[in-house]
């Protein structure tokens, strides 16, 4: 059997006839064993170094992994994941077809904590209830924004716009009944209300109520027929005639 030399200042193997090291150039001394490493040269000791920063790898993984498992932790305690809904649709400023929510980030997990520390400590802040039950609306978490919608709407029940955003929410969980009850409450209060006429034709629509969805939209298009969801309300029209 071939006999293997290995250097002992890298550890690299080389021929048995080999005077300089083939990987690191050093003379080599004469320390020859068949089939395996000798322990205590410098191959070993190569090994252990290797061997070693693995070790410290792992630890590195294994802190981290802890971390996002705290995290996730504090996440689920706090309630976040309780009402997180598949997005069926958007509900970006009251419109329940408009773009797809971006979805939660982190940056929303905070400012959701931060409004909801805020609200916390003082229940008469109605600004910051609306923003926090926009910015759940936003992060697809509807239920929760339905609970905030409620508390401004006790002492705002006349704002149309956030009874539209009700039922957006209400729309995205499926929940049509509702959805229908809060946009028609809209425009009992404001017959002008474009996207509350819009949306509840969407509604309608997702009932498979199309000669309702149409009327709806045509109404929205008769309320001023210059604007976006006039025309998504005509494109509409069209495309279900």
């Amino acid at each position: 059997m071939n006999k293997i030399v290995y250097c002992n200042h890298c550890g690299a193997e080389n021929s048995e006839h080999a005077k300089f090291c083939s990987e690191c150039g050093k003379k080599i001394e004469r320390v020859q064993v068949k089939g395996k490493r000798k322990s205590g040269t410098a191959a070993d000791s190569a090994a252990k170094s290797n061997q070693n920063k693995s070790i410290s790898t792992s630890n590195v993984l294994l802190y981290v992994y802890g971390l996002l498992i705290i995290g996730i932790v504090y996440l689920f305690a706090i309630g976040l994941f309780d009402s997180i809904e598949p997005d069926s649709s958007a509900a970006g400023q009251g419109n329940v077809s408009g773009d797809p929510h971006s979805g939660i980030n982190m940056n929303s997990f905070q400012k959701i904590s931060d409004l909801e520390q805020r609200v916390a400590a003082n229940p008469s802040d109605h600004t910051s209830i609306l923003e926090l039950a926009h910015l759940l609306n936003d992060s697809g978490l509807y239920e929760k924004a339905i609970q905030r919608y409620k508390e401004y709407l006790a002492t705002h029940p006349d704002n149309t716009d956030v009874l539209v955003d009700m039922g957006v929410c209400y729309f995205s969980l499926a929940d049509y009944k509702n959805a229908t009850t809060a946009m028609q409450k809209a425009i009992s209060i404001n017959p002008k209300h474009q996207i509350g006429h819009f949306n509840l034709g969407i509604v309608s629509f997702a009932q498979n109520k199309t000669a309702e969805a149409i009327n709806w939209w045509e109404k929205a298009i008769a309320l001023n027929p210059g604007t976006d969801i006039a025309a998504k309300a005509k494109e509409l029209i069209d495309q279900n005639k």
